[in-house]
């Protein structure tokens, strides 16, 4: 049963593996501690963690085999899901390089947002805070005079890098092109304001359970392990930013 199953997954888009030791249920492949790829299979009443090396000489996988050349790209698909079962998808980032992620019309809206209005303040020199607030973003990118003065800022981008103002919709594609990638940051980042809700929720947790002491233990434990890795989250979308607006700059000032 399992090996018709099997059959019917495509090798070209599933991690679908022919050797039996796949097969073992409840095994996956995830990285270590030290971010090493694991293949990680029940031994026991225990998890047996056996490195990609080690499982290919211990099982005579060839390099060049199905199997052999699907470990090479689980090493790859690690770098972009956390962990993988035999069968499951490969990620489109291996498969195509693009995102695994969806995005809406309302994060390319907040991308193109943020990237003109970018442009316009360095092109005037008007640096306009209005940019990080989201909702006042998107009714500036609506308004006529903006996208007058966005026009006009791109038509003069084209002067500068020599392409002249019959060729600034070669700016504007290029605009285009980025938006879209960056649509996917701003995906990124609502699914991180999800995670934040976390943090509100233990404080909750936290006004209910306040005489309990053993769990008001827990409920502080949990705010100092989650601190590290928000503020890290954070800090990649600061830097993100960042990237972005010295971008826009080195086009205005080229």
């Amino acid at each position: 049963m399992e090996e018709a199953q099997n059959q019917e997954l495509d090798r070209s888009t599933h991690f679908v593996f022919q050797h039996r030791v796949f097969s073992l249920e409840g095994s996956y492949f995830c990285r270590d501690e030290s971010a090493e790829p694991q293949f990680y299979m029940p031994l026991g009443e225990s998890m047996a963690a056996v490195p990609l090396p080690a499982l290919r000489r211990e099982f005579s996988i060839e390099d060049q085999s199905e199997d052999g050349k699907l470990l090479d790209i689980v090493e790859k698909s690690l770098g972009y899901v956390r962990s993988i079962r035999p069968n499951d998808n490969i990620p489109t980032e291996i498969l195509n390089g693009t995102a695994s992620w969806s995005v809406t019309e309302g994060h390319r809206l907040i991308a193109r947002g943020k990237l003109t209005l970018q442009v316009l303040a360095l092109m005037t020199g008007n640096q306009d805070d209005e940019v990080s607030d989201l909702e006042r973003l998107q009714r500036l990118t609506e308004d006529p005079e903006t996208k007058a003065r966005v026009d006009e800022a791109l038509g003069e981008i084209a002067e500068r890098i020599g392409l002249g103002g019959a060729r600034k919709h070669e700016v504007v594609n290029w605009i285009d092109h980025l938006v879209d990638e960056l649509s996917y940051i701003e995906g990124l980042r609502d699914r991180f304001r999800d995670i934040l809700n976390i943090i509100a929720k233990v404080a909750q947790m936290g006004a209910v359970y306040k005489e309990d002491r053993s769990i008001m233990e827990d409920l502080q434990r949990v705010q100092i392990l989650i601190r590290p890795p928000m503020t890290n989250y954070n800090n990649l979308f600061d830097q993100v930013d960042a990237q972005n607006a010295l971008t826009a700059a080195q086009t205005a000032l080229t």
